[in-house]
């Protein structure tokens, strides 16, 4: 028992461990197939009032994920300032970088977004539905972008098709909340099978669902539209980010590469997209005549973005845990 103990407790560890190994293999490797000498050399040349704006750029668009999340929840009673939405999500941002998967920082989250006002199943569904409504949007939106902008040549026209199949699914997720009384249902038999009180606790979570069909149209405008304009903050970051290291990426392309690079950084397969987003960016970006070096350059510049915003919340942890008590 004690054995097995221990080897649970050291999974964690052990993931982490390897997504690190990983992340820093795929780059090491990069930067020994690439010379390191150009990639240093590349960096040398930024220019840095391009990457603060870049910067400024990455903490706004967090801010808007902020007052999405705020107001989301809002909806169910639960009071919330956009500021307090933001020093959390930066929170969750600074334990991303050691994590072992998305989804422990998904419930850090929502633990302490629900901490407080202890509506656990309704904070968990709106969480739920905004993340699902995030990687659904810029799914969409990067294959659409990527399909007009056609960089690639007539072949990619095909792919409108998927695009296409992709646009009805996401509009088959806004209708969502009508479907749910159906998988309630269907989920009664099982329901009734479990302990009463998981089975009280997975209801209440399932009638929770219906976020969507209990919104107001406003509510609804709120819910929906940041993810297009963070979208467009990730896409100018992109766009500035380039320009500062010399590079001619066309805003509109900057569209489906962010949405590219946020959806690999998803992957929980590394820590913070570290590796995976590198290996993606020199692939794709010769495209635009960025040589592998300035590619590598460009994405070390993105992950310092990361750790920034990382450092924020590492920060604010700091201070909530030692310096004040944590309030909304």
């Amino acid at each position: 028992m004690n054995r097995h103990k221990v080897a649970t407790g050291l999974n964690p560890f052990f993931s982490v461990l390897l997504k690190l190994l990983l992340g820093c293999g795929i780059v090491a490797f990069l930067l020994i197939k690439l010379d390191l000498s150009k990639v240093v050399l590349a960096l040398q040349k930024v220019n840095y009032v391009y990457l603060c704006l870049g910067l400024i750029g990455t903490l706004f668009s967090r801010i808007l994920m902020a007052w999405q999340t705020a107001t989301a929840i809002q909806h169910y009673g639960i009071v919330l300032s956009t500021k307090r939405a933001f020093i959390i999500n930066q929170i969750v941002n600074f334990y991303s970088l050691f994590l072992p998967s998305g989804l422990t920082g998904l419930g850090i989250k929502w633990h302490r977004f629900s901490q407080h006002s202890g509506k656990r199943a309704e904070t968990f569904a709106a969480i739920l539905y905004i993340k699902i409504y995030y990687l659904c949007f810029m799914l969409t939106a990067g294959l659409l972008a990527l399909v007009f902008d056609n960089p690639f040549g007539p072949k990619i026209m095909y792919y409108a098709v998927l695009a296409f199949f992709l646009a009805i699914a996401f509009v088959l997720f806004i209708s969502y909340a009508h479907s749910v009384p159906l998988i309630a249902n269907s989920c009664g038999q099982v329901l009734r099978r479990l302990p009463d009180w998981l089975a009280m606790r997975l209801h209440k979570l399932l009638s929770e669902m219906n976020y969507f069909k209990q919104l107001t149209h406003l509510q609804l405008f709120y819910f929906l539209v940041p993810p297009p304009l963070v979208l467009c903050f990730v896409a100018v970051v992109y766009y500035l980010t380039a320009l500062g290291l010399g590079l001619k990426i066309p805003l509109f392309s900057a569209v489906w590469i962010g949405a590219i690079v946020v959806l690999i950084q998803h992957i929980p397969a590394s820590i913070a997209g570290l590796g995976l987003r590198e290996g993606v960016l020199v692939l794709i970006l010769p495209i635009y005549g960025v040589t592998p070096p300035q590619a590598m350059a460009f994405s070390l510049v993105l992950f310092g973005y990361v750790l920034a915003m990382g450092f924020l919340g590492g920060l604010f942890e700091v201070n909530e845990q030692f310096f004040k008590e944590r309030t909304f």
